[in-house]
């Protein structure tokens, strides 16, 4: 459930007390390690005490290579959007001030997660190792005999469904979704990440 940074001072924290920014990405493909690069970051910072949403950021990534037509219209996003969007360092950095002193989610952070550190890692920035948290994987811990995307939770939890590949509504959606499962933890008696470890739901 959570990964990377220093993990030992957050074991005990009731998860209710910390807070988040839940963010996507969109992407030209799969594979950062061959290529494939960010077009957009959308993220939502929230704190499970209140989650109205009070701060967003949206940001379109200026890639190397312009996406497919095929992209361009699963995204939403035109040509011209693209061609004036932030260069990756910039978008980076402004995700980073942004997403300070908190823990990250997604859906699935193993993805997200590593895109941006390969991306990082290309651009020549420091190494991208942030404390991250696993919707997904927390989604099978809750549900663990079913498929749990994105889509199937939106629909299963009754998540108002907002236009999807669209980095900021996809987050605004993970968000709700994060915060439905939070609440599924506690009423199984789980607050902090020491219980939910032990609880044998964390994969290592």
């Amino acid at each position: 459930m959570l990964r990377a940074g220093k993990q030992t001072d957050l074991e005990n924290v009731p998860f209710h007390d910390l807070s988040f920014t839940v963010f996507d990405l969109e992407t030209t493909g799969f594979f950062p390690k061959i290529g494939d690069e960010v077009i957009s970051i959308g993220a939502v910072k929230i704190n499970l005490n209140h989650i109205s949403f009070p701060e967003q950021f949206y940001e379109v990534v200026r890639p190397v290579k312009m996406p497919s037509k095929q992209i361009r219209e699963l995204t939403g996003l035109s040509a011209a959007q693209i061609k004036s969007g932030k260069p990756f360092p910039s978008a980076m950095l402004n995700f980073l001030d942004f997403s300070r002193h908190t823990i990250l989610v997604a859906h699935p952070a193993s993805f997200d997660v590593h895109f941006l550190y390969e991306l990082a890692k290309r651009w020549g920035l420091p190494p991208y190792l942030p404390r991250a948290v696993d919707s997904y994987e927390l989604a099978n811990y809750i549900f663990p005999k079913e498929k749990n995307s994105l889509d199937q939770l939106i629909f299963k939890l009754e998540v108002e469904n907002k236009l999807r590949h669209h980095a900021l509504n996809d987050a605004f959606m993970t968000a709700e979704i994060f915060s439905k499962l939070m609440d599924e933890l506690k009423n199984r008696g789980i607050h902090t990440l020491k219980e939910y470890k032990e609880a044998g739901a964390h994969k290592k």
